[in-house]
């Protein structure tokens, strides 16, 4: 796990970039500490043969438990690939919270390869 969270050196921009370079199966909880909005998520899965799914929870501020928690959205990436999601009138949370496992049940708690998710959020 390798979590970073950078603002823009601009008083004008609240706008930051969440970089998470070995995305797992531990939950990263309310990583940028407020309520906001993402509009751009990116995954990469440097896996040979196995996918990843990330996993976010973004309507509490209670903290999930992966394997029992139902997420808000399930973003998949194939083995070896990127995926990038965009929203442009932004994916409001109250907590930005997430993990990445290998399927997409609820009850999957299998650690993937290397995931690196990174996202653009306000």
């Amino acid at each position: 796990m390798a979590l970073t969270v950078h603002g823009f050196q601009s008083t004008t921009s609240a706008y930051r970039i969440v970089q998470e370079t070995a995305s797992g199966a531990t939950v990263l909880t309310d990583v940028v500490g407020s309520g906001g909005s993402i509009y751009c998520i990116t995954i990469v899965n440097s896996d040979q043969t196995n996918q990843g799914v990330t996993k976010f929870f973004l309507s509490s501020r209670d903290t999930p438990t992966l394997g029992e928690t139902e997420p808000d959205i399930a973003l998949y990436c194939a083995a070896n690939t990127s995926a990038r999601f965009e929203y442009p009138q932004g994916l409001s949370f109250k907590a930005l919270t997430f993990a990445t496992t290998r399927n997409f049940a609820t009850s999957d708690t299998t650690a993937p390869g290397t995931t690196k998710v990174i996202l653009l959020c306000r």
